[in-house]
């Protein structure tokens, strides 16, 4: 693995104040029915946001926002996209302000709901079938051949919240991938929680998790605030974080060999105040990367102006600090990976050759 960096990125002079994960989902009903018609330019989400229906690999239909690029009309030849990949039990919608800003800077953003979450969940959980691998094998996959081949993207970066960047292990075309931001992206093995978090979390993935979902056939997640999550999901996560290595426990592992041949530019940010991806979980997963040139991030709260934990990064107070770091880290050598130089590059080098 590349050296491990850790980078200071400067704060925000915004203000403090979060709002709540419920008030960035509201407001997608009318974006989600219109994913499920067909029907795009939807009134009242932007107007460049389209609502799409993407197929996963395996043809399942999935509710998509794409958030096209604003212009300039000086671009170079190529299409910049970044697919945002949802934490487990989070609509699209609460990825929405992130993708408008991001589509102002020149990328065609893609945002969209796993199955059985958010636009994608169709009717009740009960006896709904899907697992948290086929949301990364399938779901994910199917959104990544899709901007790559339909939106014809050639610079195409992946954005990962939570499970969204721990699914880069999972996925099987992840050499599409050309840059890798993980946010809170974490390997979910328990014996890397400090106590009491170990304690409290391996009761709940190996008692209530099973006893629930055998109960009601899904999990009720949204009674504390996400989006509730099909069975087999549930199980097959509470399972993963009971087991030596999570996913990747097992030496022989086809999915620990898809994180050692992973070889996009990377970039993993943990922080201080997120209970529910520290730092050595962070770590874990950086290292199974060992092919990756790894940029680690570990922020602390109080550079920041209060709470950051494992949903702040996408509050519109960082726009002019994490998001635009973002940007810089999508944009930094993206031409010279493709044997191009900057126009300042250009006129220097001409002017020495004159000389």
């Amino acid at each position: 693995m590349a050296p491990i960096q850790t980078n200071a990125i400067q704060p925000s002079a915004g203000p403090t104040n979060e709002g709540s994960a419920n008030e960035d989902r509201a407001g997608g009903s009318r974006i989600e029915n219109a994913a499920r018609t067909g029907v795009r330019d939807v009134p009242g989400e932007g107007e460049r946001d389209e609502a799409v229906l993407i197929a996963a690999r395996d043809g399942f239909p999935l509710a998509a926002t794409l958030h096209r690029a604003k212009r300039s009309g000086h671009e170079t030849d190529g299409r910049r996209v970044v697919v945002v990949a949802p934490a487990t039990g989070v609509a699209r919608t609460f990825y929405r302000r992130f993708a408008r800003f991001m589509a102002g800077r020149g990328f065609d953003v893609v945002t969209f709901d796993y199955r059985g979450i958010g636009g994608s969940r169709i009717g009740s959980l009960r006896g709904f079938r899907a697992t948290m691998s086929e949301w990364a094998e399938q779901d994910l996959a199917g959104v990544l051949d899709y901007a790559k081949g339909a939106l014809g993207a050639t610079e195409l970066a992946l954005v990962g919240h939570s499970f969204g960047g721990q699914a880069v292990g999972l996925i099987p075309n992840a050499d599409l991938i050309d840059k890798f931001v993980g946010v809170g992206a974490q390997l979910g093995d328990l014996r890397l929680y400090p106590a009491p978090a170990r304690q409290a979390y391996t009761a709940l993935m190996a008692g209530l998790i099973p006893v629930t979902t055998g109960a009601l056939g899904f999990w009720p997640m949204s009674l504390v605030g996400g989006e509730d999550l099909p069975r087999g999901v549930a199980r097959e996560w509470a399972r993963w974080c009971l087991s030596p290595g999570y996913y990747a426990g097992d030496v022989g592992s086809p999915f620990r060999e898809r994180l050692a041949t992973f070889k996009a530019p990377t970039r993993l940010y943990s922080f201080d105040d997120d209970r529910y991806a520290p730092a050595a979980a962070v770590d874990a997963l950086a290292a199974l990367l060992s092919s990756a040139p790894v940029e680690r991030c570990h922020l602390q709260p109080e550079d920041y102006g209060g709470r950051l934990g494992h949903f702040s990064f996408f509050r519109p107070r960082f726009e002019s600090s994490l998001w635009f770091d973002v940007v810089r880290f999508l944009e930094t050598d993206s031409a010279r990976s493709r044997g191009e130089v900057s126009l300042d590059e250009y006129m220097f080098n001409r002017a020495l050759r004159a000389s």
